[in-house]
């Protein structure tokens, strides 16, 4: 930052658990890059600091999502809130779960990085903050943290991906407790998309059984809502 002067910064986007990083370079940047517009990203639904500045007083959040669980902080820190609140120039904005998924799958299919979900937090907010076409043209530095993830996590975190851009759904189905039934019901409402998870949850009664079907189409997404539209109707749906 401090090599940039040549070139002034117009925004630095900065991911924040407990407020540490965030409260440390705003206050460096307010000294020496005072014109530069501070942007600090949580995640939804676990925007303890966010909500602390708008009640203006540090608050505890009573549900915390702990799926960005390097930003996945109940209560700010009371030194950083108060840092914060004081420097001029700070905005506050959260990510959702989907977006911030699709984020890591881009960072690690185009750009070759494995980050951590708190690590992308400035990266999906630069994707929402340029729907903005006023942004175009400045100069935005987007802090990346952490690569503390293990393999295990990536397939929730493909899916959560898929979802977000409405390639892959959820269906729970109530199926006739009779031979051929569900294969009609696959044959007449599935056929074009794909079948990546298919599981009889439990019996209803004597005649009835539950079934969860997951379906992906990263190809025609749109055939994804057709057959969610097509199952309501028919009144299959659980």
């Amino acid at each position: 930052l401090a090599d940039m002067k040549e070139k002034p910064i117009d925004y630095i986007i900065i991911p924040v658990g407990g407020g540490g990083l965030s409260a440390g370079m705003a206050t460096w940047m307010a000294i020496h890059s005072p014109r530069t517009q501070i942007i600090v990203v949580e995640p939804e639904n676990a925007d303890a600091m966010k909500r602390s500045m708008e009640s203006g007083k540090i608050i505890t959040l009573d549900h915390l999502d702990t799926f960005v669980d390097g930003a996945a902080v109940k209560t700010p820190g009371e030194k950083n809130f108060t840092t914060l609140r004081l420097l001029p120039n700070v905005s506050y904005m959260t990510v959702k779960p989907g977006a911030l998924s699709h984020e890591m799958c881009q960072l690690h299919d185009y750009d070759k990085k494995v980050v951590e979900p708190a690590g992308a937090l400035s990266v999906a907010a630069l994707r929402e903050l340029a729907k903005n076409k006023s942004l175009l043209g400045k100069n935005i530095i987007c802090v990346v943290t952490g690569g503390n993830i293990g393999m295990e996590r990536w397939p929730d975190i493909r899916r959560r991906s898929y979802e977000h851009l409405g390639q892959e759904k959820e269906f729970k189905i109530a199926v006739k407790n009779s031979p051929g039934e569900l294969r009609k019901i696959l044959e007449k409402f599935v056929d074009g998309n794909h079948i990546v998870l298919l599981r009889f949850d439990h019996l209803e009664g004597p005649d009835d059984v539950a079934c969860t079907i997951r379906l992906r189409n990263i190809a025609n997404p749109g055939k994804i809502t057709e057959t969610e539209r097509a199952m309501t109707e028919a009144g299959i749906m659980w």
